[in-house]
């Protein structure tokens, strides 16, 4: 509400508040007699001005002497102009009583509101407003700048109309191509805005009925009009307006003071900056680019920036002024409005940040106070409050609060404000849920009677936004009221929609709602069945709800099946109707759907896209429309398709809009797909009148053609020369359509997963950085069985075209092969992906994964072939912001979502992956409904062992450098293999290296890395070396060397014995070689037979890393045993040429290629060892090198079943996979690795398993039993099941026990005993376990392979020091005993505690004195001390007062969150009584950190003691007010200070408050920086009533008491209460004194209203007149004459402190509060005084008597306020006491817990 500033009326004088403002220092600058001269001037005319204003009803504020016009009021007296503004208002009724929320009707032109972005289309955008209301802001409206540049382009169309004569019903085009002929830029909404972006929005119009139709619809609106329906009038819409010009009409120059924040447009880009309109008549905004930055994104003209005036002020510039901002978004949040003359409610912006008053708590909000002379409302949807059923208690009268504007009303005078913390950061909520989205149990927090319920919405991780259920959404009948409805109730209910500006979800409990498969237009997609009722019947169709908040058009030509406007007649609004749903815009949430009875009612197949179109395949279509050249047919989704002319049936001469009308229904059968026009060919004719017409023609045709031959010579040159008038261009045509079709012909003999190859024709290449690099190859395709058939040797090949990407699985293998490929290659066998109908292509692959796939059947075609669990090969066919799609075969496409990409986390899914690259992806859902399927490409899921990617880049890389002509020269096998020596010379010495040249060959360059070349060697050029081959590439002619003496001796010495053994062979007898030959049915085997047993696939191998090939994504290894010794040993034992010299292994995956951090976490460095399995054996395939397998993830390889086939289905690969024990079974194991909490088994049968070290039979004493085993032992384990991952997945692995027990209940085959689970727990419980892990103040401890417990560092220590030191203390795999504290089975957590059980520190709520450890969580601030938390359900805090013993300078020095702290247990804590979660189990302690009661902490060390032994010692226990005496020196320290003053804990139960004019003797410009939080503060007891104490700082002695006055003393004080009868006086210093200045004493004339002389909180000085000690009664004067003869008052000890005269007199009104006050003393002393002591017993005591005056008038007044009963006392007493600031609420900023 703004101020009551209307034209003809005077402004009400501003009120002083209860609570006054003291002035804190400073003083006059002009003389004694001069300041007294003009306080009596004043004085005099102010009495006059008031007595005058009295009679008028109203007062105007008069400056002093001197005072410019302009001049505001001073700093202190701000709140007291707020109060009294508020206090007239109230007493004229002017307040509201209730908040009224915004609605359509209670809009009007020129409201200002604060909005949210939420859709975007070029040229309108939709704006969220508070109360769920929504905005449409015009193009021309969205800035100043677009607004400008509209009209310039309208002028642009306007001038090129005039000059073409164009047609009106092309002037939008017109406009737009007139502006960009001119130059003019008309760029998109979208380009300009953001979904989400907060604005600022000024109403330009609101319009309902045919005039919100217009515009919203277009024609369809404009025909809704004419009609007139009752429902159409009910439509409503908002204009908006962004522009800033009507945003800021109400600021002025004068008004862009530093730190004003405002919005502003961008004009124009300058080289140093950006100019901005600021709406501000004659000033422009100037933004540095240095301060631009902070936007976030680039700014261009016509964006709407947010923007905070910087310092400096206004700066001519030509005829207008600049002034330089910064959009910084920090700057921007905390922005907060300050006043300024001229200031009015049209003045305030939606937006602004304000401090706010509490100044009443409404039954349904709060009303406000803010910015002196303006009130505001808070709804119950902005109250920014925890969700509690009782907010009220969360807010209090005079509570100060940040807001910010919501909106503001000028022509109604309403503002609203809210409190949300999201608006209040300048931000929208984060967290929504999902549209449509279902809670089973959203709990109700608020029951708004008579409007609806607001709810909690249950949530894993971070906190949904909270939703609410309007009052006609919670059942599907009529709700009357909410009786049945209560906090904590739990109901079921769904996301309807959202309220961005409120933070809320819009939910329904509607039954009906709830399970309705439609909840939103994402539901619904082409030809789903729905159903509706009729909302409208319009000319241009009908409209359909389908749900309440889903309408969808049903257009003329699909109203029924004749396809005409006659047909909507047999509808009528409310109709119930069914049909399928035709398109679906989801961008636009526009729905059309088809009526018609053939198309809902077919059975054939629907065509929804394009993929769903297969050829040969038939399905019903609408006609659109004909041509001479065919008919045009639409089908569901946007798909359409033209049937030739020749495909239509038709008879001779027939044309097809004689046979077809547009909206008839036919039977089409597609002939194939055109994608490139987004269309279908089409026949409208069966197949099997086309064969009886094809054979009908061909048995014409042969008479025909007999005839000819017959004819004479004659006839038929002339039959030739017709044929020749037709010209080469039907030649022509009829041959470029042979072609087409026998292309097409070619084309259809393939299919999707077919094996083909092909030879290149031809290489399409693009530039790209300036290079000209290749694009795609163009092939010749032919079946791969047609060996011997060169590609092409067919009549007309069909056409493949081979992307880059799809060359090969790894990038740097298709780079190779892109290299070497020419025209004329020949590849295969290649993988037909799709067929590209439009371009007459055959999509071709030759990734090595999908040829597997193919070959073994495990790529899918459709959703059909698609089995959940499946592992399938494919490829990335597109990556978005929040989500990759994986392609298959034809077109089939997964989603794999943020939370499937990676094990870890994913926030940007183009880091992960990249288009063409090849993945393993396990099929996670499959929804067949809608056509659709998920799919997980985390590596714990898709991961193997077979090294398949490595594998693939090997073997593509041999087949580059055989289609490569560079190198051909070369027998790399031979001449460079793989672990043989070579000699050579160094030719130079890098950095990087040796380069070497090798003998072998001349054109082959060696290289020696580093750390490959023995220390001390020498690097001379020409120095001759010997070296071991440890990899090559082939491509660039580069073999990679090792120099290192252990490696080459081992070299050697295999050379060597190979040599030997070759020669021995050749020196066997014939015979036995033939014998040798017998035996051994191949030549791998003899070389077996040979040689002794070799490496298997499988086995495990020890390795050291010799070479990491980063770039290429492998390692090259020699394998070793584990030790030197082992070596060694193994070397004497065995025959070199049984050693296996090198080997390697990937260091990616097929999912992990962009994931640079899987290379990184592994750490794969030169010269450390690796454990490997054998995958593949040396093989020609791969360049004769040995291939390895390292686990790359943490997660074992999860086993998938082939798509749609049951296992052992799915190909030879599946048929060999071993047959997994029975659960339940007795297996003998291998151990194959021995992890700290596992161990890796090998059973029987070749399964793989697991023992979880909670399994593992015990071991030693204090030792992990997974200690004493090592790779190779045997083992008897029980199978226990599949091992569960922690998506709650079966894994592949197999769950063993080795436990005693449970191998002998195997054995017996007899139930299985199993360890404790989630339902047996039980709090106390003893459990064994072992550490997990332990980081973050924890210790994780496993006590299953499935159930694992937290131990807070406080609950696994007996000091400070262990809490420190815990990862030292508690190793891995450690045996512990546990004891539980708390279980949550559904929640899956467990708290256990490490300490003995009977420790009284392991108890859930441990007794009074005893010592626990806890961690220190918060520090100061609401905490009023200190927060430790003790375990996972308890807590404590400690109190400032309980920190040291001594007082200390700052008692929180020292002290940070995550330090350890011991403590004593003090009790339960008395302010969390009601603070408890659900549960009960938790508990929340009083802690002392006292030295002297066993505490220890930080800031022991680190705290200075307070010098002096005259500072009081800060109370060590409980203490209360009636303890302390006034004038008592007491010390305390500072829990927080602000405007309402400072608050000190005097001891753990008591607070009390220091008033900001009682901080110091001079002026105290920041409470907050002069008394810091935790600082010691020693002053005096100034007063304690009611329970409270209010302490002073200052210097000079406490005010008198009532026994110390005398007659004719001169003192200072401030007005009480006025009444008729005179004015309460209540001295300054001594609250507890009060004195009665009679009427007549007020005024040296008559006086007949002290009301309009005095004010409450007005400061007086008075002449004491009598003084009653007995009767606790007081009599004062106030008449100028008591004061002309003194002439010191301005010179004595409060000289600082002279009233302001201005202030004082310009003020009028009364506060009701304290007329109770008044009477209650008026009571206890008879009306002619005071009560001095404020004692409730000496009120009681106290006799009724006549005052001192002697006035009748005065007696008659005591008499009758001296008959109140004792009842209104006691009521008196009560409203005084709740007139008295709370200490307890103001230090803890309001809360009610606290």
């Amino acid at each position: 509400m703004g101020p009551a500033e209307t034209k003809g009326k005077k402004r009400q004088a501003p009120q002083p508040s209860g609570e006054e403002e003291f002035v804190r220092g400073g003083g006059s600058g002009l003389a004694a007699i001069e300041k007294k001269r003009l306080e009596q001037e004043a004085y005099a005319e102010a009495e006059a001005d008031l007595a005058a204003a009295a009679k008028k009803g109203g007062g105007k504020r008069r400056r002093k002497a001197g005072e410019p016009a302009a001049a505001g009021a001073a700093a202190g007296e701000a709140g007291d102009d707020e109060d009294a503004f508020f206090s007239s208002l109230s007493a004229q009724g002017r307040l509201p009583k209730f908040v009224e929320l915004l609605k359509f009707k209670s809009l009007s032109k020129g409201c200002k509101l604060w909005g949210a972005v939420i859709e975007l289309t070029p040229r309108e955008l939709v704006v969220s407003l508070p109360h769920g209301l929504r905005g449409h802001v015009a193009y021309a409206e969205a800035s100043d700048w677009l607004a400008e540049q509209s009209k310039k382009a309208e002028k642009a169309a306007a001038a090129a109309a005039a000059d073409e004569d164009a047609e009106g019903g092309a002037a939008a085009g017109r406009k737009r191509k007139a502006a960009a002929a001119a130059g003019i830029a008309l760029p998109p909404l979208s380009d300009l805005f953001h979904i989400g972006q907060l604005v600022r929005c000024t109403v330009t119009g609101l319009r309902t009925g045919a005039a919100a139709g217009e515009e919203a619809g277009g024609k369809q609106g404009g025909k809704q009009g004419s009609k007139g329906s009752k429902s159409g009038s009910a439509r409503k819409r908002v204009d908006l307006s962004l522009r800033v010009s009507k945003m800021n009409a109400g600021l002025g120059a004068e008004s862009l003071k530093e730190g004003l924040a405002l919005p502003a447009c961008v004009r124009s880009v300058e080289d140093h900056g950006y100019l901005l309109a600021l709406g501000v008549k004659g000033v422009s905004g100037f933004l540095p680019k240095k301060d631009a930055e902070a936007a976030g994104r680039l700014l261009a003209p016509g964006m709407l920036v947010e923007v905070v005036v910087g310092a400096g002020g206004l700066r001519p510039a030509g005829g207008a002024s600049i002034v330089t901002v910064t959009c910084k978004s920090e700057a921007v949040a905390a922005a907060a409005a300050k006043e300024w003359d001229g200031l009015n409610i049209g003045s305030l912006l939606p937006g602004q940040l304000v401090t706010a008053r509490v100044r009443n708590v409404l039954s349904d909000g709060l009303l406000t106070s803010f910015l002196t002379y303006f009130s505001g409302t808070v709804d119950p949807f902005h109250l920014g409050a925890d969700l509690a059923a009782d907010w009220r208690k969360q807010f209090s009268p005079n509570q100060r609060l940040r807001a910010r504007i919501l909106y503001v009303d000028p022509a109604a005078k309403r503002v609203g404000l809210t409190l949300q913390r999201h608006l209040l950061a300048f931000t929208l909520p984060p967290n929504f849920p999902m549209l449509g989205q279902i809670f089973d149990s959203a709990v109700v927090r608020r029951v708004d009677e008579g409007l609806g319920l607001l709810c909690e919405l249950p949530a894993e991780g971070l906190p949904l936004a909270p939703g609410y259920a309007h009052i006609s959404n919670l059942a599907d009948s009529k709700v009357e009221d909410l009786t049945a409805y209560r906090p904590g109730q739990r109901v079921r209910a769904r996301v309807l929609g959202f309220r961005p500006m409120d933070g809320l979800a819009v939910l329904t409990t509607k039954p009906s709602v709830v399970d309705q498969s439609v909840a939103s237009v994402a539901d619904l997609r082409p030809s789903m069945p729905v159903s509706g009722s009729v909302v409208r019947v319009e000319d241009y169709g009908l409209l359909v709800a389908i749900t309440p908040s889903i309408r969808a058009l049903v257009p003329v030509l699909h109203a029924s099946d004749l396809g005409s406007a006659k047909g909507l007649k047999k509808y009528k609004e409310g109709q119930k109707v069914a049909g399928k749903v035709l398109s679906v815009d989801t961008a636009s949430k526009k729905v059309t759907l088809t009526l018609k009875p053939s198309v809902v009612g077919s059975k054939l197949a629907p065509i929804t896209c394009l993929q769903a179109a297969v050829p040969g395949g038939r399905s019903h279509g609408v006609v659109t429309g004909t041509a001479d050249f065919g008919v045009f047919v639409q089908f569901f989704g946007g798909v359409a398709g033209l049937a030739h002319v020749s495909e239509c049936g038709l008879e001779a001469g027939q044309k097809p809009g004689d046979a077809f009308q547009p909206g008839q229904v036919v039977k089409c059968r597609v002939l194939g797909a055109d994608p490139g026009r987004k269309g279908l060919k089409l026949s409208l004719v069966s197949k099997s009148k086309k064969a009886a017409a094809t054979a009908t023609e061909a048995a014409a045709g042969e008479p025909a053609a007999a005839g000819a031959a017959e004819a004479p010579a004659e006839e038929q040159q002339q039959q030739q020369k017709g044929e020749a008038a037709g010209g080469k261009a039907g030649k022509k045509k009829r041959g470029a359509d042979g072609a087409s079709d026998a292309a097409a012909i070619a084309l259809g003999s393939y299919q999707p997963g077919d094996l083909v190859r092909g030879t290149v024709t031809a290489v399409h290449t693009k530039e790209v950085d300036g290079q000209v690099v290749p694009d795609y190859f163009e092939l010749a395709v032919a079946p791969a069985a047609a060996v011997g058939t060169p590609p092409g040797a067919a009549s007309t090949p069909a056409i493949g075209r081979l992307e880059i990407a799809h060359l090969a699985d790894h990038p740097a293998a298709a780079s190779a092969l892109a290299a070497a490929l020419t025209v004329g290659s020949q590849l295969g066998p290649l993988l037909v992906l799709q067929r590209m109908e439009g371009a007459k292509q055959l999509r071709l692959s030759r990734k090595g994964c999908l040829l597997e796939g193919a070959a073994a059947g495990l790529l899918p075609a459709s959703t059909a072939d698609v089995a959940e669990g499946a592992l399938l090969p494919g490829y990335v066919a597109s990556v978005t912001e929040d989500a990759v799609f994986v392609r298959f075969l034809g077109g089939l496409t997964g989603r794999a979502g943020l939370a499937q990409l990676s094990d870890t986390f994913v926030s940007d899914p183009h880091l992960f992956f990249r288009e063409g690259q090849s993945v393993r992806a396990t099929v996670v859902q499959v929804d067949r409904e809608r056509n659709r399927f998920s799919v997980a490409l985390k590596q714990s899921l898709c991961g193997g062992k077979d090294a398949a990617y490595l594998r693939s880049l090997f073997s593509d890389l041999e087949e580059a450098a055989r289609l490569s002509s560079e190198g051909a020269d070369v027998d790399w096998a031979t001449t460079f293999p793989i672990g043989g020596v070579v000699p050579g010379e160094v030719h130079a010495a890098k950095d990087y290296g040796l380069l070497c040249d090798l003998a072998a060959h001349e054109d082959v360059v060696g290289l020696a890395a580093t750390h490959q070349v023995p220390a001390g060697a020498s690097q001379e050029p020409g120095t001759t070396v010997q070296a071991v081959v440890l990899d090559v590439n082939k491509k660039d002619g580069i073999v990679d060397l090792s120099l290192q003496t252990a490696l080459l001796q081992r070299a050697q010495a295999a050379a060597a014995a190979a040599a030997a053994a070759e020669q021995q062979q050749q020196q066997q007898p014939k015979k036995k070689q033939k014998q040798k030959k017998g035996a051994a049915a191949t030549p791998a085997a003899a070389e077996a037979a040979e040689q002794g047993p070799q490496l298997q696939e499988g086995q495990q191998v020890a390795a050291r890393i010799e070479l990491v090939k980063a770039a290429e994504g492998y390692c090259v290894v020699s394998l070793t045993p584990a030790t030197p010794a082992e070596e060694d040993a193994a070397e004497a034992a065995a025959p070199p040429q049984q050693q296996q010299l090198l080997g390697f292994f990937a260091v990616a995956d097929f999912n992990l290629q962009q994931q640079a951090h899987a290379q990184v976490a592994r750490q794969f460095e030169a010269g450390s060892r690796v454990d490997a399995t054998v995958a593949a054996l040396p093989s020609p395939a791969t360049g004769g090198r040995l291939l390895l397998s390292v686990p790359l993830a943490a997660k074992p390889v999860r086993a998938a079943r082939a798509a749609g086939k049951p296992a052992g289905a799915a190909g030879s690969k599946a048929e060999s996979r071993p047959a997994a024990p029975a659960v339940g079974s007795c297996v003998q194991a291998t151990v194959s690795h021995v992890h700290p909490l596992h161990a890796d088994l090998t059973l029987e049968g070749g399964a793989h398993g697991r023992l979880h070290i909670t399994e593992a039979a015990a071991g030693s004493a204090g030792a992990s039993p997974l200690a004493a085993l090592t790779a190779g032992d045997q083992l008897e384990v029980a199978v226990l099941g599949r091992v569960q991952t922690a998506e709650g997945r079966r894994h592949g692995l197999l769950e063993c026990s080795s436990r005693p027990d449970v191998v002998a209940a195997a054995k017996a085959g007899q139930q299985l005993p199993r360890h404790v689970g989630w339902a047996t727990l039980k709090r106390g419980q003893p459990l064994p376990g072992f550490v997990q892990e332990v980081g973050g103040g924890l210790v994780w401890c496993a006590f299953s392979p499935t159930i694992r417990g937290r131990a807070y560092a406080t609950q696994a220590a007996s000091s400070v020091k262990e809490c420190e030191k815990l990862e030292s203390r508690f190793k891995l795999g450690t045996p512990v005993q546990a004891t539980v504290l708390h279980v949550d089975g559904r929640k899956h957590a467990l708290d256990v505690s490490l300490l003995p059980a009977s420790s009284p520190a392991a108890a859930a709520q441990p007794p009074a004195g005893t010592l626990v450890l806890g961690r220190v969580t918060a520090v100061g601030g609401g905490s009023g001390g200190l927060r430790v938390q003790l375990s996972a359900r308890s807590t404590g805090r400690v109190t400032l007062t309980d920190i040291h013993d001594a007082p200390v300078q700052q008692a929180l020095a020292g002290l940070q969150p995550g330090q350890y702290c011991r403590a004593a247990v003090l009790g339960p804590d008395p302010t969390a009584a009601g603070s408890k979660r659900k549960g009960g189990d938790n508990s929340q302690l009083l802690l002392s950190l006292r030295p002297s009661a066993g505490g220890q902490c930080a800031a022991h060390a680190a705290a200075q003691q307070q010098q002096g032994d005259d500072t009081p010692q800060v109370s060590p226990g409980a203490l209360t007010a009636e303890q302390l005496k006034q004038g008592q020196r007491v010390a305390g320290y500072v829990k927080s200070a602000g405007q309402a003053g400072v608050f000190v804990a005097l001891a753990r139960n008591l607070d009390a408050r220091i008033r900001l004019g009682q901080l110091s003797d001079g002026f105290v410009e920041d409470p907050a920086v002069a008394f810091p939080e935790g600082s010691l503060v020693v002053g005096q007891v100034l007063a304690t009533e009611g329970g409270k104490v209010e302490l002073t700082l200052r210097q000079r002695k406490v005010g008198p008491s009532l026994e110390s006055l005398e007659e004719g003393q001169v003192v200072r004080g401030a007005v009480k209460q006025v009444a008729k009868y005179g004015v309460f006086v209540q001295l300054e210093g001594s609250p507890g004194v009060t004195g009665l200045a009679h009427v007549s004493e007020l005024a040296d004339d008559f006086v007949k209203d002290p009301a309009a002389l005095f004010n409450p909180g007005q400061r007086v000085v008075a002449r004491v007149l009598k003084v009653d000690a007995a009767a606790n009664r007081l009599s004062l004067g106030l008449k100028p004459s008591y004061f002309e003869d003194i002439s010191d008052l301005e010179d004595g000890e409060d000289s600082e402190e002279e009233p302001d005269f201005d202030a004082e007199l310009a003020t009028a009104g009364t506060d009701s509060s304290d007329d109770e006050e008044v009477r209650a003393i008026l009571r206890g002393a008879g009306g002619g005084g005071a009560d001095a002591s404020g004692s409730e017993d000496e009120d009681e005591e106290a006799e009724a008597g006549g005052s001192d005056s002697g006035s009748e008038d005065e007696g008659a007044e005591e008499e009758a306020s001296g008959s109140g009963s004792e009842d209104e006392r006691g009521d008196a007493e009560e409203v005084d006491s709740d007139e008295e600031f709370d200490l307890d609420e103001a230090a803890s900023g309001g809360s009610d817990d606290e």
